[in-house]
């Protein structure tokens, strides 16, 4: 099957973002432009024969299909030469010569969600059509009218009751592509050229079949303004995070290869904890590791490992490793295509998009990094919080086994971490339906296996991992608020490990504050965290000086504590704990 993408158009109604390129090179949320998002999704699909028809600028587009990551596509530019004066009819027709395949028929400016292209691929019809029978028909966007089940007519000045939303987004089986085409042949060699190719299907769609498949439970619109672009922005990153590849083995190195060849890598970077790092290098001989970092990664330390992978010319990035570890390899990332000769933080830097993915393998049930768009660093001391979408990794491969050498302190601490997030996700004013839903995922995760996780059951741990990542997903919506804000300086003045500095914190806020503890009838949170730190065995108390309990006042993080709903006496939290 082949992909047929119309980027033929103008786009002035996007005004000045427009001006110069392609309406199809205007940047989403993370900076990648709509057309890298298409060709991406289309590769990761196994599609890699696409037709691309041009106007404007088509030299933008070439250069993006001629990038190194797209080294298995193939791709032809047939050029519509009156593209200011035609409309893409006239670019079908250019394009007729390569459309003797199936072929997956799209606009140029449509941005749609992850797994959308895969389900098509998989329907059993060969001919298929989106629609929308619960989304109200749109003022001046293509409609589709079905009758008997099947494609009759698009157009934007219908609105019967046969009528839905539509999106030009066809999988079409190559004898009725021909039909339609041959009848595109005609429409121009009558000078019919200012008409959507639509008008040519229209007279020629009965008999055709092309049933109608729901798009009510994926994402996908068309930007023709910069209005369009700021609800798509702000809707399709949510998705992203919703369908980012998540993958359990109980292996990670052979999902690990299949995946870099997918992504036509040659020389990964993998930034991987010490311990790992020697095994890795092994399986990986063309791999370039590194682990200069130190568990509370500084800024320095990144700059060495971004060095190491420009110098070395890598093409995709690995962690394989813990929080610290994952955190060095999003900022990398983050950094690739920063100004090395600024005075000005990388990470501060205005991000220019990468084509380089981003594997994770989280080594702990933890922090949830493998799914949030924070990462942290160290610079100059102090601690730099970086939120940026980017940071999320593409892919991600969850090995249980790789928990069970985790030393048991350092287990408990992560879960503890974990365990918080969820139950800080469920408080956050920043909440959603969705962060809830993954946060008492989570938690319900806990309940049932964290005695198994401490006994290394390897089903237990697999629960446990997946508990983990739901907290990841879930702050990465509604963020931390209290007991996350309070434990930072616990950690740096006392070496107490975050996920038991933020478990401290928990308790006391349990103690000290009247919070909401039931979610449903069969939640209560303050009861699992109990029941789980009490069978830790973990310390709630920390012996500090009576003059410490300014500094952990002055050092709470205000946008956290902002976020938490209750009411709260810090000074009296931070008493509670002292031994």
């Amino acid at each position: 099957m082949k992909a047929l993408i119309f980027n033929s158009g103008i786009g002035k109604r996007m005004g000045e973002l427009t001006a110069h390129c392609p309406k199809s090179m205007v940047h989403l949320y993370n900076d990648e432009t709509i057309f890298e998002r298409q060709i991406r999704l289309l590769q990761e699909a196994g599609i890699t024969e696409v037709v691309i028809t041009t106007g404007p600028y088509p030299e933008m587009l070439k250069d993006i299909c001629a990038k190194p990551c797209y080294r298995n596509m193939h791709f032809v530019f047939p050029h519509n030469e009156i593209y200011d004066a035609s409309n893409y009819i006239y670019s079908m027709y250019k394009a007729r010569e390569y459309l003797n395949d199936d072929i997956l028929m799209m606009h140029g400016d449509l941005v749609f969600d992850r797994k959308l292209i895969p389900s098509l691929l998989k329907n059993r019809e060969s001919n298929t059509c989106l629609i929308n029978k619960y989304k109200s028909l749109p003022e001046k966007d293509f409609k589709g009218r079905i009758v008997d089940n099947e494609l009759r007519e698009v157009g934007i000045n219908i609105f019967d009751k046969d009528c839905f939303a539509f999106q030009p987004l066809y999988k079409l089986s190559k004898e009725v592509i021909k039909v339609w085409l041959d009848n595109v042949v005609r429409f121009v060699e009558n000078n019919n050229l200012n008409v959507y190719a639509e008008n040519a299907f229209n007279e020629v769609s009965e008999g055709l079949r092309i049933r109608p498949v729901s798009y009510a439970n994926h994402f996908i619109d068309e930007v023709d303004n910069k209005d369009d672009l700021a609800r798509v922005n702000k809707e399709i990153e949510q998705w992203d995070y919703k369908t980012q590849k998540i993958k359990t083995s109980s292996k990670y190195f052979f999902p690990l290869k299949t995946q870099l060849s997918k992504l036509n890598s040659i020389k990964p970077f993998i930034v991987a904890d010490i311990f790992l790092a020697k095994n890795i290098q092994k399986k990986l001989p063309n791999a370039v590791v590194f682990s200069g970092f130190t568990s509370n990664p500084k800024y320095e330390e990144m700059l060495n490992g971004l060095k190491s992978f420009k110098d070395n010319k890598c093409d995709a990035i690995v962690s394989i490793g813990g929080g610290s570890c994952i955190d060095v390899a999003k900022v990398i990332r983050l950094s690739l295509n920063a100004d090395l000769k600024s005075d000005t933080p990388t990470f501060k830097q205005n991000y220019k998009y990468s084509d380089i993915k981003h594997i994770c393998i989280p080594s702990t049930s933890g922090t949830g990094s493998e799914s949030t768009k924070h990462a942290v660093l160290y610079l100059n001391g102090e601690k730099q919080s970086i939120a940026n979408p980017v940071n999320v990794p593409d892919y991600v491969i969850l090995c249980p086994k790789l928990i069970i050498s985790v030393p048991k302190y350092q287990k408990k601490c992560t879960a503890m971490d974990a365990l918080c997030q969820c139950i800080e996700s469920l408080w956050s004013r920043k909440a959603t339906p969705v962060s809830r839903k993954y946060a008492i995922k989570g938690l319900k995760l806990f309940e049932d296996n964290y005695k198994g996780y401490l006994e290394c059951d390897i089903h237990a741990i697999k629960n446990i991992q997946l508990a983990a990542n739901y907290s990841g997903k879930a702050i990465n919506i509604s963020e931390t608020t209290a007991a996350h804000a309070m434990s930072y300086k616990i950690t740096s003045l006392y070496g107490i490990p975050h996920g038991h500095a933020v478990a401290i914190c928990m308790n006391s806020i349990f103690e000290n504050c009247k919070v909401k503890t039931q979610f449903g009838s069969d939640l209560d949170v303050k009861k699992v965290f109990n029941e789980i730190i009490d069978y830790f065995e973990l310390s709630k108390n920390v012996s500090f000086l009576k003059n410490d309990i300014n500094e952990l006042i002055e050092s709470v993080n205000p946008i956290r504590l902002k976020n938490f709903p209750f009411k709260i006496n810090i000074r009296k939290c931070y008493g509670s704990i002292n031994k």
